[in-house]
């Protein structure tokens, strides 16, 4: 089912890009800003690639002073209400990781096959929940800026520019706006992940009387890159799984020694 991991995923997304250039992006903030969150869904809409799977994909501007844009996809889900449904963001680690990998590769409705052929998955998180994929940091996947000064340099900056653009979303969403919202990822997105959930939670506490309110509901993240100086510890661990033998216990206790140590300094 994934013989083609990577290669083929390099192949579309290159494609993708390649393509893209030709043409210009769909920016959807002037539509969301307007009040026209009608015109902004059918807009975005994605063309049906496969029978039952509906999305919708585009820009939104999370800098305008510096032209920084946020590319997302959101699939509907495909066994319940859509409109009642709660949302899983997918956050890619990397940093600087495209989403599209856990979409084509991953989680996502659909898988390209060994014959190039798009195939449906028959385990997506998207049966029972509306999952929504974002290049995120700016910079990372079709997400871009037009000036250096629109990439995020801090983890206050990758939150903001996320909590811009979910502001934005339930402008253009505004149905899915009471539902339950999960931030999912992996990765480097073990650091991404928590620091936008307590954005989220402090400006929900600052506009606790106001009509801003965010349905964080939970949080989950796999294989984290949460805490690097104190996850290095992985010698014991192999060992005692019978996957490597004293002498690389020993070896991996000098690597991660050194890895502290430069995490350290």
């Amino acid at each position: 089912m994934f013989s083609t991991t990577g290669t083929v995923s390099s192949i579309i997304l290159l494609s993708v890009s390649v393509i893209a250039r030709d043409y210009n992006p769909l920016f959807l903030t002037p539509l969301i800003e307007s009040g026209d969150s009608a015109g902004a869904r059918r807009d975005a809409t994605v063309r049906t690639m496969l029978p039952g799977i509906e999305s919708f994909s585009g820009y939104i501007t999370v800098d305008k002073f510096h032209g920084a844009h946020l590319f997302f996809w959101m699939f509907k889900s495909t066994e319940r209400n859509w409109e009642a449904a709660p949302v899983i963001i997918w956050l890619q680690g990397g940093p600087g990781g495209t989403s599209l990998f856990g979409l084509f590769e991953e989680i996502g409705p659909f898988y390209v096959n060994s014959s190039l052929h798009l195939t449906r998955r028959e385990y997506s998180w998207c049966k029972k929940y509306n999952l929504l994929f974002i290049d995120n940091p700016v910079g990372a996947g079709f997400s871009f800026t037009t000036q250096e000064a629109g990439y995020a340099k801090t983890e206050e900056d990758v939150s903001k520019d996320l909590y811009s653009f979910m502001l934005q979303f339930y402008g253009m969403f505004p149905k899915l706006a009471k539902n339950p919202l999960f931030l999912m990822g992996q990765s480097y997105a073990g650091k991404f992940i928590p620091s936008f959930a307590e954005y989220i939670y402090k400006r929900n506490a600052e506009n606790i009387m106001g009509n801003v309110n965010i349905p964080l509901e939970a949080i989950g993240i796999g294989n984290g890159f949460i805490d690097p100086y104190n996850m290095m510890f992985y010698g014991d661990y192999l060992y005692q799984l019978g996957l490597i033998d004293h002498h690389g216990r020993s070896r991996l206790h000098n690597l991660e020694d050194e890895a502290r140590f430069v995490f350290f300094i």
